[in-house]
């Protein structure tokens, strides 16, 4: 979803104009998750969805991995947008410029110059995106029931309903999924900070 966002942002900085539009409708789809968005899904790709009825076959299953995936695509993609237009915002058009007139291509100046800039920004955006997928439990549930091979679907699904149920193992999962958020956003915390100073420093270098 990141490469897609940045994209999006790069597209909105050179026309003005559209700012605001990339902020209304992040705004809108970031938000638009859980129920309403498996509601939508559905009524779209689901046995009897409209978009099923016009194709006649879909090349996934709406609960399954491909369904899922593409559900998360829809709240993830407009949040990363969202949190990466302020960073794109900030490269100076003027860089661009002089790397032009040096004779390097856009793919070069974003390559050697926005890129390494974006970078510790990148980290950070994808550890919150990581973190919110992880958390994510509303839409999976909604889409594939308790039989979604989601980590929170599958703890929720051990605590609850089960009179022979294993507290040990919901626990484990609780601490499991703990440290993985934990781990993701310390490390991800810690590399943004060295990519920063490297970007930095290199900066400040004569």
């Amino acid at each position: 979803a990141l490469p897609v966002a940045v994209a999006a942002c790069a597209a909105a900085v050179r026309r003005p104009a559209w700012s605001a539009q990339l902020r209304l409708l992040g705004s809108l789809g970031a938000n638009f998750a859980g129920v309403p968005l498996a509601l939508a899904f559905t009524l779209m790709f689901g046995v009897q969805g409209v978009i099923t009825q016009l194709a006649g076959s879909l090349p996934f299953r709406l609960d399954g991995p491909g369904g899922l995936l593409a559900a998360y695509w829809c709240f993830q993609l407009p949040l990363a947008a969202i949190l990466m237009l302020a960073p794109v915002q900030l490269l100076d058009a003027q860089w661009e410029e002089a790397a032009a007139t040096l004779g390097a291509s856009r793919g070069l100046y974003w390559r050697r110059v926005a890129l390494p800039l974006l970078a510790p920004s990148l980290v950070e955006v994808g550890v919150l995106l990581f973190a919110n997928a992880a958390a994510a439990y509303a839409t999976p549930f909604a889409l594939a029931g308790s039989s979604a091979n989601v980590l929170a679907v599958r703890l929720t699904a051990l605590v609850s309903g089960d009179l022979f149920a294993d507290p040990r193992l919901p626990a484990l999962l609780a601490l499991e999924m703990f440290a993985l958020l934990a781990v993701a956003m310390l490390g991800g915390r810690l590399l943004a900070g060295w990519l920063a100073r490297r970007t930095a420093g290199r900066g400040a270098a004569p």
